[in-house]
């Protein structure tokens, strides 16, 4: 359990019945990383809109991010006045539920991570194999390594990327591990040109969260929405029947998903949200 007290003013408060279920990817979606721009994001916008939104149209929000919840709550200072109902960290292997600024963990999330047998030793061993082959992966920093996930990065190496990323799958697959491959984000402080490589259970992912968040509150398929940044939320917005790309989102992953909207940070989160759900007078 986490206490916020001290930092977060207050949180959602949850509804025993959500018709809506709201994702939001963190880093360069909710949160920008340069703190110059906090004033043009929309967070205050977004704070005083989705208390309002909730009157008459009750869901359940939350952030689901790659970075771990350390490194969520150093951020939301600040900037963070209000926080979601929930928070998926680590890429969607952690899980918390929010409650008058407490964070506590989901137990049956917990449960579920338990199963899966996963440990960081495993994926150590994993990463020094991959040398013999000549693949030599980079330690990510530590706000991005979770207990049940282990980040690195894939430096440039275009003549090989291909083959190098099949045999990283294929290796992961004999380890009964899930790896997510997709490419870095500078904006959210990443290197130029490289790429994400994640080492999770099997059972967890961005798109595991929203799954399991959309059966335990029993959402319609159709009142689900996300909004995302870079390549490694296109799952997540794949999952659900509304997903966004926000207006300042990687290049790299504008090319491949629609639709985008024309805002950036929280004014785009608004101006999705206004599209899929009537706002009360």
């Amino acid at each position: 359990m986490v206490n916020l007290s001290n930092t977060v003013l207050m949180s959602l408060p949850i509804s025993l019945k959500p018709k809506f279920a709201i994702f939001s990817d963190f880093d360069e979606t909710y949160h920008p990383n340069k703190k110059e721009s906090y004033p043009i994001s929309g967070i205050s916008a977004l704070e005083n809109f989705l208390p309002k939104l909730m009157r008459e149209n009750p869901f359940i929000f939350g952030w689901v991010s790659g970075a771990n919840l350390q490194s969520i709550l150093e951020k939301s200072v600040d900037y963070i006045n209000l926080l979601p109902h929930f928070i998926s960290s680590s890429l969607g292997t952690e899980l918390y539920f929010c409650d008058q600024g407490r964070i506590n963990p989901d137990p049956d999330w917990k449960t579920n991570l338990l199963k899966s047998n996963f440990t960081l030793n495993s994926i150590s061993n994993l990463t020094k194999e991959l040398q013999k082959y000549g693949i030599a992966l980079l330690y990510q920093p530590d706000r991005s390594q979770g207990e049940f996930k282990g980040s690195y990065y894939y430096p440039p190496n275009p003549d090989n990327e291909e083959v190098h990323f099949n045999l990283i799958r294929k290796m992961a697959s004999t380890y009964n591990t899930s790896v997510k491959i997709s490419r870095c984000n500078p904006k959210s402080g990443d290197p130029e040109g490289h790429f994400d490589v994640n080492f999770i259970p099997n059972n967890c992912g961005k798109d595991k969260i929203v799954e399991y968040i959309i059966e335990k509150y029993k959402i319609e398929p159709k009142n689900t929405i996300a909004f995302g940044d870079s390549c490694n939320d296109l799952e997540m917005l794949k999952t659900v029947a509304n997903g966004f790309l926000v207006a300042n989102a990687e290049i790299s992953a504008k090319s491949i998903y629609q639709p985008i909207l024309q805002e950036d940070y929280c004014f785009a989160i608004i101006a999705g949200l206004k599209q899929i759900i009537t706002p009360a007078p």
